[in-house]
Protein backbone atom coordinates (compact mmCIF):
# COMPACT_ATOMS: atom_id res chain seq x y z
CA UNK A 1 0.00 0.00 0.00
CA UNK A 2 1.09 3.54 -0.97
CA UNK A 3 1.50 5.87 1.93
CA UNK A 4 -0.40 8.36 0.40
CA UNK A 5 -3.22 6.20 0.60
CA UNK A 6 -3.18 6.50 4.57
CA UNK A 7 -2.26 9.89 4.88
CA UNK A 8 -4.88 10.84 2.99
CA UNK A 9 -7.29 8.69 4.83
CA UNK A 10 -6.07 9.98 7.96
CA UNK A 11 -6.23 13.90 6.96
CA UNK A 12 -9.97 13.51 6.03
CA UNK A 13 -10.41 11.72 9.23
CA UNK A 14 -9.37 14.78 10.67
CA UNK A 15 -5.39 14.57 11.04
CA UNK A 16 -3.55 17.91 10.80
CA UNK A 17 -0.30 16.43 10.66
CA UNK A 18 0.88 12.78 9.78
CA UNK A 19 4.60 10.92 9.61
CA UNK A 20 5.28 7.60 8.37
CA UNK A 21 9.01 5.93 9.09
CA UNK A 22 10.21 2.46 9.37
CA UNK A 23 10.35 0.99 12.28
CA UNK A 24 14.12 0.07 12.07
CA UNK A 25 14.55 3.89 13.08
CA UNK A 26 13.40 3.07 16.55
CA UNK A 27 15.46 -0.19 16.84
CA UNK A 28 17.37 1.84 19.37
CA UNK A 29 14.56 2.87 22.06
CA UNK A 30 14.12 1.19 25.14
CA UNK A 31 12.75 -1.83 26.13
CA UNK A 32 9.05 -1.74 25.61
CA UNK A 33 9.05 1.40 23.19
CA UNK A 34 10.29 -0.39 19.75
CA UNK A 35 7.71 -1.21 17.82
CA UNK A 36 8.45 -4.68 17.28
CA UNK A 37 8.09 -5.08 21.28
CA UNK A 38 4.18 -4.44 20.82
CA UNK A 39 4.07 -5.69 17.43
CA UNK A 40 6.72 -8.04 16.09
CA UNK A 41 6.52 -8.05 12.65
CA UNK A 42 5.98 -4.05 12.54
CA UNK A 43 7.30 -2.37 9.41
CA UNK A 44 6.51 1.29 9.66
CA UNK A 45 5.32 3.48 12.23
CA UNK A 46 2.54 5.89 11.69
CA UNK A 47 2.07 8.76 14.01
CA UNK A 48 -1.00 11.37 13.93
CA UNK A 49 -1.25 15.05 15.23
CA UNK A 50 -3.84 17.24 15.34
CA UNK A 51 -3.52 20.85 16.23
CA UNK A 52 -4.57 23.04 19.24
CA UNK A 53 -7.16 25.07 18.96
CA UNK A 54 -6.12 28.71 19.19
CA UNK A 55 -9.34 30.03 20.75
CA UNK A 56 -8.42 27.34 23.54
CA UNK A 57 -4.88 28.72 23.38
CA UNK A 58 -6.51 32.55 23.55
CA UNK A 59 -8.52 31.85 26.39
CA UNK A 60 -6.22 30.71 28.41
CA UNK A 61 -4.06 33.86 27.72
CA UNK A 62 -6.63 35.98 29.32
CA UNK A 63 -8.91 33.41 31.49
CA UNK A 64 -8.96 32.88 35.20
CA UNK A 65 -8.73 28.87 34.95
CA UNK A 66 -7.00 26.94 32.42
CA UNK A 67 -10.02 24.42 31.63
CA UNK A 68 -10.74 25.47 28.35
CA UNK A 69 -7.07 25.14 27.76
CA UNK A 70 -6.86 21.51 29.19
CA UNK A 71 -10.16 20.52 28.23
CA UNK A 72 -9.43 21.58 24.51
CA UNK A 73 -5.81 21.15 24.12
CA UNK A 74 -5.53 18.37 26.34
CA UNK A 75 -8.86 15.78 27.41
CA UNK A 76 -10.56 16.03 24.17
CA UNK A 77 -7.74 16.27 21.96
CA UNK A 78 -5.99 13.31 23.22
CA UNK A 79 -9.52 11.54 23.09
CA UNK A 80 -9.66 12.29 19.51
CA UNK A 81 -6.33 11.19 19.02
CA UNK A 82 -6.67 7.78 20.16
CA UNK A 83 -10.22 7.60 18.09
CA UNK A 84 -8.34 8.70 14.97
CA UNK A 85 -5.56 5.84 15.58
CA UNK A 86 -8.58 3.27 15.88
CA UNK A 87 -9.48 4.33 12.38
CA UNK A 88 -6.62 4.61 10.95
CA UNK A 89 -5.65 0.67 12.24
CA UNK A 90 -8.70 -0.42 11.22
CA UNK A 91 -8.83 1.40 7.84
CA UNK A 92 -4.85 -1.24 7.01
CA UNK A 93 -6.43 -4.08 8.60
CA UNK A 94 -9.32 -3.64 6.14
CA UNK A 95 -6.62 -3.86 2.99
CA UNK A 96 -4.97 -6.94 5.20
CA UNK A 97 -2.24 -5.04 6.82
CA UNK A 98 -2.04 -6.33 11.17
CA UNK A 99 -1.97 -2.69 12.97
CA UNK A 100 -2.38 -1.36 16.29
CA UNK A 101 -3.20 1.68 17.57
CA UNK A 102 -1.21 3.26 20.69
CA UNK A 103 -3.76 5.54 22.66
CA UNK A 104 -2.86 9.24 23.46
CA UNK A 105 -3.62 8.80 27.31
CA UNK A 106 -5.35 5.88 29.38
CA UNK A 107 -8.71 4.87 28.14
CA UNK A 108 -9.95 4.84 31.49
CA UNK A 109 -10.14 9.02 31.52
CA UNK A 110 -12.92 9.12 28.79
CA UNK A 111 -14.88 11.63 28.99
CA UNK A 112 -17.76 11.26 30.77
CA UNK A 113 -20.32 9.38 28.35
CA UNK A 114 -17.54 8.94 25.63
CA UNK A 115 -16.92 5.82 23.93
CA UNK A 116 -13.86 4.80 22.06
Amino acid sequence: MRSEAVKEFAFNEGADLIGIASADRLDNAHLGHKPRDILPKARCVIVLAMRYLNGSIEAAKIASTIYPYQASCHIWLNHQLTILSYKVARFLERRRFLATPIPGRCLMHCPAGEKV
